[in-house]
């Protein structure tokens, strides 16, 4: 379809095949946001035995150290930790995402659409499927935000899970160092 388009059919057939493909870009869309809501969970876990392991360290730290500077620090990278903890169960906390609508509700609205254009002859079945492609993709945008305000919800604690983590580290690297110059 080089040009303008010439026909009705030809403008119908631009419509079916346009609402085709940003449904399946809208349903790639709903895969991804269930996917990323997996991949945030598997970090957070890899996360949490990175904090169990800085957490030991601490802890054998605190039993090694001798100074109060470093038993300030100590404190410091304990209190971190547990944020970080708090922080990666803020991510790994259960969440409800919306999966794809089940197939009823799109037979149902199939069935409402029929009986909707056998009332008004003139119309074919080329506007009801656009109708019916239009209500599945609001169905998906839908799901899409909501699995989407999840994620980010979910991002927001991984991000402070890593920050404390990180800073956790950062102290018993400086305790470390005060032993061997100590």
């Amino acid at each position: 379809m080089n040009g303008p388009l010439n026909s009705e059919t030809e403008v119908k057939a631009f419509g079916r095949a346009a609402y085709a493909q940003i449904y399946d870009e809208m349903r790639e869309k709903d895969r991804y946001a269930l996917e990323l809501g997996d991949t945030l969970d598997v970090k957070a876990s890899i996360l949490l035995a990175a904090i169990t392991l800085i957490a030991t360290q601490t802890v054998y730290f605190f039993e090694k150290t001798g100074s109060r500077f470093q038993h300030v620090l100590l404190i410091g990278s304990a209190v971190l930790i547990v944020g970080a903890i708090a922080a990666a169960f803020g991510v790994l906390w259960p969440r409800t995402y919306q999966l794809p609508v089940a197939e009823t509700s799109a037979i149902d609205r199939t069935k409402e659409l029929q009986a909707f254009y056998a009332q008004n002859e003139g119309r074919d079945s080329a506007e009801m499927l656009g109708e019916l492609t239009k209500d599945m993709m609001g169905w998906a945008e839908e799901r899409i935000g909501d699995n989407m305000r999840n994620n980010f919800s979910k991002k927001d604690f991984m991000q402070w899970a890593f920050y404390f983590t990180g800073a956790a580290i950062v102290l018993n690297s400086v305790v470390l160092f005060t032993f061997v110059s100590f």
